[in-house]
């Protein structure tokens, strides 16, 4: 199911550059009088080069520094940033300065030569800011705000279209992913080591690069719903092999690539992913069979895995880094026993086409991100059915316990031969009244919990609870005569919500949404 979300595109807005005379006080001949005609831009902006994964989105971006809104990647010029324009061949330079969103101060002023001849434009920006002859431009330090260098050479015409300008990236970017059992999403910063820093920028063109070799700090953001650091290098000489990621008031830790990252192109960005693991972790392998755990212990999966987890006892902890877990016929994630823990890093997929994606038969689960009091990584179950029961994306039986803190979570019931599951909560047996739900408390959650319309049913219709009790055409979630909720509806098993928002759905069709404070 395709979920919508806001995406604001934030463009700067005309400079409004105004021009002295009219077109009827033109001097005779092609050549235009120095001083009166200045050129108008309409926008400036920085696009995505074309690229197998291009910076921004499909639609250039309004980009001059990273940042992160309602899960989205934006941009935006900073007050105080400037950039240049001059024709190719000319010696006069146009110089604009941003004073807010949308608001342009004009500097020196770039005037048209001709009336017929076309000219090359040439735009530039840098950051840190240069002046607009250039010099040494310094990236070692992109803690608080990205290194940019951006040019775009276009062919302009006097009383043409209007001028828009796309400028393109000189620099390549690279994000870095933490994870891992000895990583609980504390880190103060992360450095990219032993790469060069510094280069020459004349016009927005990097002209040499030095051969010395430094760190750069990263800037820390978010990016997907996960704690992310990002830098813009040098291209073609950076080779990404050594990184220090601070934790806490430790000592950095050093960790090296076993795949090193040689001479990134400008214009594309590549990812990076380093692993932190405490000495007593051990690693899930989805590849031969199902993993069953037993007694306490720190346990790490990442990955694809088509087989599953099953906890028998204990009180083990389980990392799930930017994992997904498909199986066919049983849950993907199941607990017959014990109080596990399960920490989700980035984005993790459950799903399985007879069973829950995660299911409680026995004990309880506490589902958290690996940061408290952030809703930073995104948990997706899917459930499904067999014919005996259709099941939740979340589930648990009578007398099970779920906790679910610091998530974004999306959790799809199911549905067969008018049968339905709730969201989150107990499974729904074919053709009989539901069980009580399990107990479910909620912390610090945006829960978006998704009924399925089984194949023939009327319109819209859900008998079960978004989260709490399955249903049927014979008996909704109450045990009573059929009377499916048009509404999302709710039962913790005696459980509390805190601090969170539920939004419920029937397919495609929101009902509306709940906030707990």
């Amino acid at each position: 199911m395709k979920k919508y979300r806001c995406l604001y595109a934030i463009c700067l807005a005309a400079v409004g550059l105004m021009t002295a005379c009219t077109q009827d006080e033109l001097a005779d001949g092609d050549t235009l009088p120095e001083g009166l005609y200045p050129v108008e831009i309409a926008s400036v902006s920085i696009g995505g080069e074309s690229s197998v994964q291009p910076w921004g989105a499909d639609a250039p971006q309004t980009r001059a520094v990273d940042g992160e809104y309602e899960g989205e990647i934006r941009t935006l010029w900073q007050e105080g940033d400037i950039f240049y324009t001059k024709f190719k061949d000319g010696d006069g330079i146009g110089s604009y300065t941003v004073t807010g969103i949308g608001g342009i101060d004009r500097g020196k002023t770039l005037y048209w030569r001709s009336t017929t001849q076309e000219e090359t434009l040439v735009s530039w920006f840098t950051q840190p800011s240069l002046d607009a002859d250039g010099g040494m431009l310094d990236i070692s330090n992109q803690s608080e705000r990205l290194a940019y260098v951006c040019r775009k050479e276009q062919p302009v015409k006097y009383g043409g279209d209007d001028i828009t300008v796309v400028l393109e990236h000189q620099l390549a970017k690279v994000h870095v992913y933490v994870q891992g059992t000895g990583y609980e999403g504390n880190a103060k910063g992360v450095s990219i080591n032993g790469v060069p820093v510094t280069c020459t920028v004349v016009e927005g063109e990097i002209t040499t690069q030095s051969d010395q070799k430094g760190n750069i700090q990263m800037h820390k953001t978010t990016v997907d719903n996960a704690a992310c650091f990002e830098a813009n290098l040098l291209p073609e000489k950076s080779t990404l092999e050594k990184f220090a990621v601070s934790l806490g008031d430790n000592s950095p830790k050093e960790i090296s690539l076993s795949n090193k990252l040689e001479n990134p192109k400008k214009g594309k960005y590549y990812t990076v992913t380093l692993t932190l693991q405490k000495e007593s972790t051990e690693t899930i392998d989805l590849s031969k069979g199902n993993y069953e755990i037993s007694g306490n212990g720190t346990y790490f999966f990442t990955g694809t895995g088509t087989h599953g987890i099953k906890v028998t006892s204990g009180s083990p902890t389980i990392y799930l880094a930017n994992a997904d877990i498909s199986v066919a016929s049983r849950h993907a994630i199941e607990v017959s026993g014990g109080t596990p823990t399960l920490i989700i890093q980035r984005n993790v997929n459950l799903q399985a086409s007879a069973g829950a994606g995660i299911y409680v038969t026995s004990g309880s689960i506490t589902i958290k991100s690996d940061r408290d009091n952030y809703r930073n990584n995104r948990l997706t179950a899917r459930g499904g059915s067999d014919d005996t029961n259709v099941y939740p994306g979340i589930g648990g039986g009578e007398s099970t316990t779920i906790n679910l803190n610091n998530l974004y979570i999306e959790a799809h019931g199911s549905a067969k031969s008018d049968n339905h599951s709730p969201a989150i909560g107990v499974l729904q047996p074919i053709n009989t009244t539901s069980p009580d739900p399990p107990k479910v408390n909620i912390t610090n959650c945006y829960i978006w919990a998704y009924r399925e319309v089984a194949p023939g049913s009327n319109y819209r219709k859900g008998y079960a609870n978004h989260i709490g009790q399955g249903g049927n055409a014979d008996n909704d979630h109450d045990g009573d005569a059929s009377n499916a909720p048009y509404y999302p509806s709710l039962n913790l098993g005696g459980g509390t919500a805190s601090n969170s928002t539920l939004e419920g759905w029937t397919n495609d069709y929101k009902h509306t949404s709940q906030s707990w404070y």
